[in-house]
């Protein structure tokens, strides 16, 4: 629940400043969580200049789980607009700071955003060995949030070859362990799986379940993802000759792009 979230922090901003000194190190913590809210609403001009903030900051307070956690969010944020070799600098270099202060979280984070890098670059065989990575780490620290998320990446590298029966089966073994944990991942799950059908022409009903993803994505905040949804719905609503819907769905796919200024391969290919 993105929104009611960046409202909380709003509450606590006001709290550290009628308690806290400047170098309290919890305005770090405020400080990225805010970041990392306002990227997954898609907003990634303002995360972009608070984790550049929050770099400055915590390197001049002496914040290290602040800076490695901001180097994470960095790092992630390149990712999105694709500029792939400053992402790669970034994590790396926030995973070695986790290691050093021990951070099981953060290492498992690291290592996920490796992993997508990896995939982002066309090398399936690295990325693949990174996401087994992750897993395997998330299984150990028991984070089964992370343990879907490593194997939602592993789906993805599956759907990349072609291999859709394999994709579909790791998707929803990430979906069934998003559930267990309520995470709002959950619905990102659910719309790979309706690429999934995509790929196979599968039409029937397809519109339902993006929908569903749509009034999730809607309810979040995550303007992005419902771009997504639209440019997902388009070869559906042309198959219908629903031509106003989708006229609509292209104008809001469009507008939701040139907003957030996201760079994926999915949505590119879900347009053509």
């Amino acid at each position: 629940e993105y929104l009611p979230a960046l409202a909380a922090l709003d509450l606590l901003d006001q709290a550290l400043t009628g308690c806290a000194a400047p170098s309290d190190p919890r305005w770090g913590e405020s400080s990225w969580l805010r970041a990392i809210l306002l990227r997954y609403t898609g907003q990634l001009e303002p995360a972009t200049r608070l984790a550049e903030d929050l770099i400055a900051r915590a390197e001049a307070q002496g914040w290290e789980l602040s800076l490695a956690r901001a180097l994470d969010l960095r790092g992630n944020l390149h990712r999105m607009r694709r500029q792939l070799d400053p992402a790669w600098d970034h994590m790396t270099r926030a995973h070695a700071m986790f290691e050093r202060l021990g951070d099981g979280d953060g290492m498992g984070t690291t290592l996920l955003g490796l992993g997508a890098i990896a995939w982002q670059r066309g090398d399936l065989p690295r990325a693949e060995d990174i996401f087994r990575q992750s897993r395997e780490h998330h299984q150990r620290t028991q984070r089964t949030a992370g343990v879907a998320d490593s194997t939602n990446g592993l789906a993805e590298l599956a759907r990349a070859r072609g291999e859709l029966d394999r994709a579909e089966r790791l998707y929803r073994e990430a979906l069934i362990l998003h559930e267990q944990v309520h995470s709002g991942i959950a619905d990102v799950v659910r719309l790979n799986l309706c690429l999934v059908r995509l790929q196979r022409g599968e039409r029937a009903g397809l519109l339902a379940d993006l929908d569903r993803c749509r009034q999730a994505f809607k309810r979040q905040g995550r303007r992005t993802y419902e771009a997504a949804v639209d440019l997902m719905a388009l070869p559906a609503l042309a198959q219908q000759g629903d031509w106003s819907s989708w006229d609509e769905a292209l104008s809001g796919a469009l507008q939701g792009i040139t907003e957030r200024g996201v760079v994926d391969h999915d949505m590119a290919w879900a347009a053509r």
